[in-house]
């Protein structure tokens, strides 16, 4: 028999307090983030990453609006979907996602919901993907080395300028060629094209 008074407490967190603290724009238990004049995104809050209020959030959104138009898009790590909701709202033709955390992919599917799109929680066949990859350099080689895809465009963002050539390095091993780099708040993102020899 275990005495469960040694078994570790589980913590409820008040998510909706947790977001009404940093989530961008927050009123009416929802976080509104404006993709463009006409397009305002809405995410209830939850356990996925991604409420706009950190740099690299919105480095990926600036990075990835010209290219997810009329292309099929591969979030990986999606977190809270505000990533994939984006480029779905921005016009991508079909949306899939992944991430280690289940409780993210429910999240994220509510937040889809809310928005009126559909987001996939399949790995693409497509070999003309926009890839999207919001997380610290670290997870990104793991999650790399799991959903590894051909891509036409990879946008990353998750790197302190401190670790650009650490990262780099790492990137030219998989073969990506630099085409964009940007940085906020010492935060670094990155569009990539595939290296094809």
């Amino acid at each position: 028999m275990v005495d469960d008074k040694f078994l570790p407490m589980s913590v409820e967190i008040d998510w909706e307090q947790q977001w009404s603290h940093h989530a961008y724009n927050f009123r009416d238990g929802k976080a509104h983030i404006p993709l463009t004049s006409e397009i305002t995104i809405e995410l209830e809050p939850g356990p996925g990453f991604g409420d706009f209020s950190h740099p690299t959030t919105r480095l990926m959104i600036e990075m990835m609006s010209p290219f997810v138009a009329n292309r099929s898009i591969f979030d990986i790590g999606c977190g809270s979907g505000i990533l994939s909701i984006s480029a779905a709202l921005l016009g991508a033709n079909s949306v899939y996602i992944c991430d280690i955390d289940p409780e993210a992919i429910e999240h994220a599917n509510r937040n889809a919901a809310v928005n009126g799109v559909l987001i996939k929680e399949t790995q693409p066949k497509s070999s003309d993907l926009v890839v999207l990859m919001n997380m610290i350099s670290s997870e990104q080689e793991i999650a790399w080395a799991v959903h590894k895809v051909p891509f036409s465009i990879l946008i990353t963002s998750g790197i302190l300028k401190a670790d650009r050539s650490k990262y780099l390095t790492f990137a030219r091993s998989n073969g990506w060629q630099v085409q964009q780099e940007t940085e906020l708040d010492g935060w670094l993102g990155f569009v990539f094209k595939e290296n094809h020899k």
